[in-house]
């Protein structure tokens, strides 16, 4: 659904230059070094190991290309990142999500050739499914992600987002 507004909103625009796709992080569907912008919007911690993906982001953008990334990570310490994944897992377990500490991401970003230009981070409250209290106080992670229960019986924790903009300076 998203991709389909994208392409409508640029039809609109007259933006000829723009495209939106849907395709594996590991095998996009474009050419060497032609892409000024790419935008990658929580996919990292669907990833277990994120160096394909920057491989492919680093081989279609242009030289000065900028790589926009916005995933949750790991604010804390491992217990933290292994608590978000069992969270999410209670919800959702299809598949296993890999939370990395934003120095882990900027460090193995500048081996790609990217220059972190600016990052912000945030909290994202989130729900927690049945179990995920526990899961919490278990990790010893309840105080960092801030589980609580709000006025409705709600049981909500703090999700950790954040958002680099990166600029590919030299190839790998």
């Amino acid at each position: 659904a998203a991709t389909t507004e994208c392409r409508n909103r640029a039809h609109e625009a007259s933006a000829g230059n723009l495209t939106a796709e849907v395709a594996s992080a590991d095998r996009l569907p474009l050419g060497d070094d032609g892409v000024d912008r790419e935008l990658s919007r929580n996919v990292l911690h669907h990833l277990s190991d994120a160096h394909e993906a920057y491989t492919e982001t680093a081989r279609i953008l242009a030289p000065g290309g900028v790589f926009i990334l916005e995933a949750p990570y790991n604010s804390g310490s491992g217990r933290v990142g292994e608590a978000l994944t069992r969270i999410f897992q209670l919800a959702d377990d299809s598949h296993v999500r890999y939370y990395h500490s934003l120095e882990a991401i900027e460090a193995d970003l500048s081996t790609y050739g990217f220059r972190v230009e600016e990052h912000s981070a945030w909290t994202f409250e989130n729900r927690t499914p049945s179990g995920g209290v526990e899961v919490a106080e278990e990790t010893g992670a309840s105080q960092h992600l801030r589980v609580q229960t709000n006025e409705d019986g709600v049981i909500t924790y703090q999700l950790p987002v954040m958002r680099l903009r990166l600029r590919l300076v030299s190839q790998p």
